[in-house]
Parts: C-alpha cells; structure tokens; sequence
C-alpha cells in the first residue's frame, strides 16, 4: 500500500511538471510574437514609399501653378481738350478784354485775346437795360420824378461769356498812352503792339471796340468812357 503511494505521488508530479513546462511554453511564444496594435492596412510606409507617393499624386507640378493675377496698372488719361468758346460772328462789338497772349496759334495770327461781350446803352435804352439785367439800384429819380443814371450810360452785364479770339497779323492795335490821353487823335490813342494791349490787361479789364473779320481780330481800339 506505501508503495502504490508513492508511486501515484510521482504520476502526479510529473503532470505538474508537464502542465508548467506547456504554460511556460505558451508564455515565451507570447512574448516573442505579439500581436500587431494595428491592421496590416495601417502599417507605416517607408520614407521612400511616401516620396513616391507624393511624385505621383494630383498635386500641381510648378509648371501647372497659377500665375498671382495682377490688377491692371490704370491706363494715362489723355489731356481733355478744352471745348471750343462760342464763335463770335464778323462785326463790331463793345467788349472788356480780360486776357492776351502773344504765342501765335497759328502763322496768320499774332496770338489771341479773351473778351466778354459789354454793350453800352445810354439815355431811356440805358434805364430799361438796367432794370432787365436786374441793376434797378443804380437808378437814381430826380425832383420831377423823373428816371436817370449817373453819366447816362449802362454797360450791360448780362452776359458772362468768355470768347477767346485770334488777332490776325494786319490788326490795328490802339492804346491809351502812358503818359495820358492823346488829345491830338479821335480816339485819343496812339498805335501799339499786342505786347502793349497785355501789359495794359494785367493792370485791368480795359474796354475796347473790337472789330471780328473772318474769325479773326482784326482792330482793337481802347474806349474812354463817358
């Protein structure tokens, strides 16, 4: 009976022995071979891999990147020209010349001269203009009642138009004279140049007869006044 004992102890250690040598063996595969945390999908490429990838994906090559656009650099307007005054028909005509020049335009004329049309009216046709241009003020009624303005003359106003008007090479240019009237001429003036005619405009707005022929001035003669 011992010895059937001893003998069963000894099975029973063996299994022990065998059952703790397969765990072992179990452990150490485990811990050689563990398994992936990812999917094969997911594995990591290489660097070469993804350099490939990229040549080779739709990204644009640097021939096809677009050019920035520009905004278009604004175009010179050209000088607008000035529109042409109004044309001052053939004739004779009270006026103040505003403004010479001495460049010619052109090689039939001296240079040009700017006028404002300013007729002059006296008596009862001065008194009615007065009143239409709207200057009742420089009325003045005497003790009979009776209308009058002082010097008996109106220049009208009315019209503000500046004309600028070429003075033709054979035009009469005729100026009060420095020194003072001339009693010796009608006009009370002397000969001068279009050069005098300016230098007599930059003092003021003189008031002249100026006499238009074919477009062109062809006499300006300084006006005394009343």
């Amino acid at each position: 009976m011992k010895k059937r004992q001893i003998i069963i102890l000894a099975l029973c250690t063996v299994i022990v022995l065998l059952i703790a040598g397969i765990a072992f063996m179990v452990y150490t595969n485990n811990k050689k071979d563990p398994a992936p945390a990812e999917s094969s999908t997911q594995t990591t490429m290489p660097p070469t891999a993804v350099t490939s990838a990229l040549e080779s994906s739709s990204l644009p090559t640097t021939a096809e990147t677009p050019t920035p656009t520009l905004k278009p650099t604004a175009t010179p307007t050209a000088t607008a020209t000035p529109t042409p005054t109004p044309a001052v028909a053939d004739g004779t005509y009270q006026a103040y010349i505003t403004g010479v020049s001495t460049i010619p335009p052109d090689a039939n004329n001296l240079g040009t001269v700017t006028i404002r049309l300013a007729p002059i009216f006296g008596g009862a046709e001065a008194i009615a203009r007065a009143k239409a241009d709207g200057h009742p003020e420089i009325i003045e009624v005497d003790e009979n009642g009776v209308e009058y303005i002082a010097d008996d003359y109106y220049i009208s106003d009315a019209d503000q138009t500046l004309h600028i008007l070429p003075v033709s090479t054979g035009s009469s240019i005729r100026i009060f004279p420095p020194e003072g009237l001339n009693d010796a001429a009608e006009d009370f003036c002397v000969d001068g140049t279009l050069s005098d005619l300016a230098a007599h405009v930059t003092e003021y707005q003189r008031y002249a007869t100026v006499t238009v022929k074919n477009g062109s001035v062809s006499s300006v003669v300084e006006t005394l006044l009343p």
